[in-house]
């Protein structure tokens, strides 16, 4: 039997939201990861970049680290918007949830060897959720309940 007698597969969609969540969880388990891994040289060339930018724009590149704190939790509070908030009563659970999350791993690595909490790291870690947050709900609102672009 050839392709005459098959009815052509509908395509799937995957909604935005949907993505987003995926994206939101892999960003946690990231996060996960970076926190409460020992230090090590490897794992600091990977804020070089960031310290390169606060260098470059500020003159303080051991800022980067912070950069870096930013860019991670804003990156993560923006999918997790997009992807689970859909009222302001899911962004606040989304923003709360975050918070919470950033605060455990940031004294989760006072438990790490060669590892410290630094308060500086959850300022950091605070405005970038902000950021993100603020993002994913305006980038939200023009997503339709499906997700997928109108």
């Amino acid at each position: 039997m050839g392709e005459e007698g098959r009815r052509p597969r509908a395509p799937v969609r995957i909604s935005l939201r949907s993505i987003a969540r995926v994206m939101a969880v892999s960003f946690a388990v990231l996060i996960t990861i970076l926190s409460l891994t020992p230090e090590t040289e490897d794992l600091d060339g990977a804020t070089d970049m960031f310290g390169w930018v606060m260098d470059l724009i500020f003159g303080h590149p051991e800022m980067g680290d912070k950069l870096a704190h930013f860019t991670a939790y804003g990156a993560l509070a923006v999918t997790a918007a997009i992807g689970f908030a859909q009222s302001a009563r899911g962004i606040f659970a989304v923003f709360v949830a975050t918070f919470l999350f950033g605060t455990l791993m940031e004294f989760g690595q006072g438990f790490i060897s060669e590892r410290e909490t630094d308060s500086l790291d959850l300022i950091a870690n605070l405005g970038g959720l902000a950021a993100g947050i603020v993002a994913g709900a305006l980038l939200g609102r023009y997503l339709p309940n499906d997700g997928h672009p109108a």
